[in-house]
Parts: C-alpha cells; structure tokens; sequence
C-alpha cells in the first residue's frame, strides 16, 4: 500500500507544478523560461529524492543480485574454459602418443601375426603327420584283420571240403568200424 500511495505522489507531483506555473502564457523564443523550468527542476529534484529515499534497497539489491549472476556466470564460463582447455590437452596428448606408439603398434602386430603364423604351421604339420601314421596303422590293422578273415574263411573252406571228401571217401561200414573205434578208446582212457 505504501508503495502505491508513493507512487502516485510520484506521477501527480509534476502535475501539480505545472498547475501553479500558470499554464505557460508568454511565449517568448529569445530568452530562457527560468520560471516555468524552476518548478520543473524542483519537481526533478523531487521525484529524484523520493528514488532514492525509497527505491535505493531494491535498487541496490537488484543491482547486487545482477552482479552476482554476472559473477557467477564469469565463473562458470572459467571452468568450463579450464575444463575445455584441460580436455584438449589430454586429447593432444593421446593424440601425440598414438602417433608415437602406432608405428610400434603395427610392427608389433606383424610379429605376432607372423609369430601366429609359424604357430598355426606347426601345429598343421604336426597334425598331418599324426594322421599319416594312423592312417598307416589303420591300413595295417585292415590288412591284418582281412588276412584273418581270409585265413577263417580258407580254414571253414577246408573243412567243409574235407567233410565232404570223408563223406564221399568212407561208407557205411567204414564210418562203423570207425564209431566203434572211437567208442573203444573212450572206454579205455576212463
């Protein structure tokens, strides 16, 4: 309310002095109207007493409050500045020992490359030569086996051409002398 109050006096206080100046009715061009500027003066002045009477805390405070921002603004710039400028170095400096190390890094990657390499050979042949020699042991155990096989098969061949010829080469009396023989041996050896 005072505020209010304050600042209508503001705004009809040159109003008032215009009223008692009389209206400006002389107009002469060649001199100065000390008289009609006096009360314009002292309504200046008035007007510049009451801002400052009244508005100088909130002037100052808003005045402070800007200087504040402004400073913290400053400060904030700053960092992000040194941070900027902190970033740039590390970044010129990885920049730097890449360039440095990556010669090295290409030659060291060749070894290895080529070092893998005689690795890989290595292991190939080492491998090639395990599968020959079971290949051949493999070959050698087919070979045995069929050979066996052939053996059984020459064996069971045999056989049936053996029974065959005792069944053509011994009758009937033949094979009873034989089972009789056969029978008397068997009592002698209990």
């Amino acid at each position: 309310m005072k505020k209010l109050v304050i600042l209508i006096l503001v705004t009809l206080a040159p109003m008032l002095a215009l009223a008692a100046s009389g209206g400006g009715g002389e107009h002469d061009a060649h001199h100065i109207p000390w008289g009609a500027l006096g009360p314009q003066f002292l309504n200046f002045g008035a007007v510049l007493i009451l801002i400052l009477v009244f508005g100088r805390k909130p002037i100052m405070a808003h005045f402070q409050q800007r200087h504040q921002q402004y400073s913290d603004l400053v400060t904030r710039a700053e960092k992000a500045k040194d941070e900027a400028e902190t970033q740039k170095r590390k970044i010129f400096e990885r920049l730097t020992k890449l360039e440095k190390t990556s010669n090295e890094s290409i030659e060291k990657a060749r070894a290895e490359a080529a070092d893998l390499k005689n690795h890989i050979i290595k292991d190939a042949e080492k491998l090639s030569q395990k599968l020959e020699t079971e290949a051949g042991r493999s070959a050698l155990f087919e070979l045995e086996r069929a050979k066996n096989e052939l053996r059984s098969e020459m064996i069971q061949i045999a056989i049936s051409a053996a029974k065959e010829a005792l069944v053509d080469e011994v009758d009937d009396g033949k094979q009873q002398k034989l089972q009789t023989e056969f029978v008397e041996k068997i009592q002698v050896v209990r």
